[in-house]
């Protein structure tokens, strides 16, 4: 099964193009101008725009490419820590503190937990479609080094 859909990646509109492992498909995928692989979805993406859809479209045909992406939790993923924002949910709030290195924040209203181990993995497997991850671990490392160069 392929799927497809919009995401923000790197604080970038993507086109993720989600399939089982297949060295044919990945050769064509890797045709297609600004594609990659990404660790984070496990999945390749594309720049967002009709050049990418089109491209997928024809790749796949009667692929549904999801758009509209509705997310009540949201998971910003940075070298070491993830901060995972979502609505009050008895059941989803036990599963996070079942994590191994999770934590409430109160005072910025979010679960910080050690991007260690299996722990991201967990919270796709429990969270599926319902959380939006963006991967935030360049902007990191771009602001320690715009800090390192600052004069001073």
């Amino acid at each position: 099964m392929i799927r497809a859909e919009k995401i923000q990646h790197r604080g970038q509109t993507r086109l993720k193009v989600d399939f089982a492992y297949n060295p044919g498909l990945i050769r064509q995928i890797r045709q297609i101008d600004g594609a990659r692989w990404s660790k984070t979805y496990k999945a390749w993406h594309l720049p967002w725009g009709e050049t990418a859809i089109k491209a997928v479209q024809d790749m796949f045909p009667g692929v549904e490419i999801k758009e509209d992406s509705v997310s009540d939790v949201n998971l910003d993923v940075f070298e070491k820590k993830m901060f995972l924002r979502m609505p009050v949910n008895d059941k989803d709030i036990e599963f996070v503190k079942s994590i191994k290195f999770s934590r409430w924040v109160k005072s910025k209203r979010h679960w910080e937990i050690t991007n260690f181990g299996s722990n991201l993995t967990k919270l796709r497997q429990h969270f599926g479609r319902r959380m939006l991850v963006t991967d935030r671990q360049d902007e990191a490392l771009t602001a320690a080094i715009d800090n390192m160069t600052q004069p001073g």
